[in-house]
């Protein structure tokens, strides 16, 4: 079982240090979405991408004969539409201006997200 509240907590702590995301969409690996953290930017169309992006992620991951991956990224215009892992459960989507588009700012979130990995799940 997901522990919501603490991922929402953890989705806001990363948002308040990356002051450059300008939509967040928290989701389910099955593509359910959870929670929306917008400033005004398309939720269906963030959710939709990410929910696209972990799709396609999956695959290359299978036909690199991979485990599942742990994020992706793709510039399209003017922005970055980036998707990590948030556990076993979770993805995380983030639109951010292209300029932060590179390997090294999906690594940063997934070390962020991965301090916190721990504490996505409840234990019953």
């Amino acid at each position: 079982m997901i522990n919501l509240e603490h991922v929402q907590h953890v989705t806001h702590q990363l948002r308040h240090s990356v002051p450059a995301i300008e939509s967040m969409q928290l989701l389910t690996v099955d593509g359910l979405a959870l929670h929306r953290n917008d400033t005004g930017h398309d939720e269906d169309k963030l959710s939709a991408l990410s929910a696209l992006l972990y799709s396609a992620a999956q695959r290359l991951a299978d036909f690199m004969d991979e485990d599942s991956p742990k994020g992706m990224i793709i510039c399209i215009g003017p922005s970055a539409y980036v998707i990590a892992r948030m556990g076993d459960e979770l993805v995380l989507g983030l639109q951010v201006p292209a300029d932060l588009g590179h390997p090294q700012f999906l690594q940063s979130v997934c070390n962020f997200i991965n301090q916190h990995d721990h504490t996505f799940s409840m234990i019953h």
